[in-house]
């Protein structure tokens, strides 16, 4: 009787440790299921406690580890999503226009515009600078602009001087500063030079700098999902019911975005939108 007892209770104890190693196993495996929440590096703004709101909204309704990863490039941001290592991707509008053709990303949600004074749309500025209509035949022209890659402050405004300007000048020397400020403080110490910049930048430093031109609306790059890692349609889906958590995405990524401060909610992107500023993006 005892010997039968202790198989009994070896049995048994084995059968417990094997159901204990199970789940052990299934809680480690949902551990171990990581999310990567992707965005750009931008000076003097924290993208990373941007992301933040939304990384944490991945990780309560996955019960997953959600990592952040800033990159310190638009480039390297777009490698990374052509890679296919990221669950939810931020560029901007530029970078969602490359790497739409080349990859299966799903654009999901793009904060609302509302089409103000202040909206998102890129300027050309100067200072003692005459009208555009007033220019003369002249060797070259000197302009600043923010990146190459900045949609409003650089492809939009140098697509329309290469459609209009040529005529003036044989050609126009860009440099690159890095930043829509810098653009408006580099423009405003170099009197025979424009610069091209956010509109909203532009209306922080009148008068002295004077507005030559400005582009319709501009609309805001959407969030990018990975459709091998989430469900795009149902991450949409979620969001959108979820008005607090919502709240909170787009509050953050205001403070990492300044042309979604008058943004009130996320909403589906209107894909159309963006068709026309493909050959821009392409050719600048």
């Amino acid at each position: 009787m005892t010997t039968t007892h202790s198989c009994r209770c070896f049995i048994a104890g084995n059968l417990l440790f094997i159901s204990l190693l199970v789940s052990f196993s299934a809680i480690f495996s949902c551990r171990a299921q990581t999310l990567k929440v992707i965005t750009y590096a931008y000076p003097d703004i924290d993208r990373a406690n941007a992301v933040s709101p939304i990384a944490m909204w991945l990780e309560k309704k996955h019960a997953a580890v959600v990592e952040i990863d800033v990159l310190k490039t638009l480039d390297d941001l777009r490698l990374r999503i052509s890679q296919g290592d990221y669950s939810v991707a931020l560029p901007n509008l530029t970078g969602y226009l490359l790497v739409i053709s080349e990859t299966q990303t799903v654009p999901i949600l793009v904060p609302n515009q509302h089409p103000t004074a202040s909206g998102y749309s890129s300027s050309i500025i100067g200072l003692h600078v005459p009208a555009l209509d007033e220019w003369s035949q002249q060797g070259s022209l000197k302009a600043y602009a923010v990146w190459p890659n900045s949609a409003s402050g650089g492809l939009i405004g140098r697509s329309w001087l290469k459609q209009n300007i040529t005529k003036h000048y044989a050609r126009i020397d860009f440099t690159f500063v890095g930043s829509h400020a810098k653009v408006a403080e580099h423009v405003s110490q170099d009197e025979g030079a424009i610069g091209i910049l956010a509109s909203q930048e532009f209306l922080k430093h009148t008068p002295p700098l004077k507005e030559l031109w400005r582009s319709p609306q501009i609309p805001f790059g959407p969030l990018l999902c990975n459709p091998e890692q989430l469900d795009c349609a149902t991450l949409t889906e979620d969001i959108l019911k979820d008005k607090d958590g919502m709240r909170l995405i787009l509050k953050g990524l205001q403070t990492g975005w300044s042309e979604f401060s008058e943004s009130t909610e996320l909403v589906s992107p209107v894909i159309s939108t963006y068709q026309s500023l493909a050959e821009v993006i392409s050719s600048p």
